[in-house]
């Protein structure tokens, strides 16, 4: 499944994943997987956040943390948003990040990621089982354009619009 989009699904609950898209970048029935929360920015750009970027070409590359797993790890991804290759490429090096952003392409753009979303064997094939992500294919246009909540529900309702209904529940139905 590495390449799709894990969507969670409304009715997911706690604070890590909810309403979340996470991006898988490696998996493995033998040794788990490995992905990245895409729709989680900190709002704030790598030079704000870490000082040893704050005068070079990375500085204004904006800050997603990417899971709950080591959070304090920097990882850098571009996203490509043309073309028919892989939507995004993980781990790259700082000096190709660099390289990317001094280029200013207008169709690839580089994040930078603190943490990771990570499953062991079998775990992620598990939470399938009992529905707690939809799997999707990555919509370049969705993924150039939203942001945050907007891009979850947007994806969500393209892969499952029979959940429509479930998009707009209240946090707490006894509220309502």
């Amino acid at each position: 499944m590495a390449g799709s989009l894990l969507l969670s699904h409304p009715e997911m609950e706690g604070d890590d994943f909810r309403r979340g898209v996470v991006y898988l970048s490696a998996h493995t029935h033998a040794e788990g997987a490995l992905g990245f929360i895409l729709n989680a920015p900190w709002g704030k750009v790598l030079g704000d956040m870490l000082t040893d970027f704050a005068y070079g070409p990375l500085s204004q590359v904006p800050l997603f943390r990417g899971g709950p797993v080591q959070p304090e790890q920097l990882m850098f991804a571009a996203l490509d948003f043309a073309g028919d290759g892989p939507f995004m490429r993980f781990g790259i090096e700082e000096t190709v990040a660099e390289n990317l952003v001094i280029s200013g392409s207008a169709h690839t753009q580089v994040r930078a990621f603190l943490g990771y979303s990570g499953w062991t064997a079998g775990q992620l094939e598990s939470e399938l089982m009992r529905d707690t992500w939809i799997v999707a294919e990555p919509d370049r246009e969705l993924m150039r354009t939203l942001e945050g909540e907007a891009l979850w529900r947007a994806l969500t309702l393209k892969a499952k619009p029979e959940l429509a209904y479930l998009l707009d529940a209240p946090e707490d139905p006894s509220l309502n």
